[in-house]
């Protein structure tokens, strides 16, 4: 065989190679951008609610909430407190329902958990989210009442 007929094999191997997994890839990103649209449609409600939410709540300088299309992570550390606390939110891999993963640690050893939350509807992520403020801003304000 000459050198021009195995360039000529080798390139069209490649070719074949190259063109299935153009295919496959299309295919792949195709579905990870369809989980990732219907993750931002399920989101929506709950990121323009937090958004209301972060305007609220500016005046507490430790509470800090972070929006992206597809996920919220709010960070509730009490300003005078040495625990943490945080909940980020997202959708589980279906898109099916909201997951929330909320962490409590701080200076104590053994005091950290992790829980985590799956409801249905953004109502139900919001009236978590709207307790957990709440109770940490309480939290605050009594700490710096008793400093008083």
């Amino acid at each position: 065989m000459s050198e021009e007929t195995i360039r000529h094999h080798l390139r069209a191997a490649l070719d074949e190679v190259v063109s299935s997994e153009k295919a496959l890839l299309r295919e792949k990103y195709a579905e990870e951008d369809a989980i990732s649209a219907g993750r931002v449609n399920m989101m929506r409600p709950v990121i323009e609610a937090l958004g209301s939410l972060k305007v609220e709540i500016s005046a507490h300088k430790w509470l800090h909430i972070s929006l992206e299309s597809q996920h919220a992570t709010i960070d509730l550390n009490a300003s005078t407190s040495q625990s943490s606390h945080s909940l980020e939110i997202t959708t589980n891999e279906g898109n099916s329902a909201f997951d929330i993963t909320e962490r409590f640690w701080c200076d104590i050893p053994d005091y950290c958990s992790v829980n985590h939350h799956e409801f249905s509807s953004p109502e139900e992520v919001l009236k978590l989210v709207v307790d957990a403020v709440g109770k940490s801003i309480a939290l605050a304000q009594v700490i710096i009442e008793r400093l008083k």
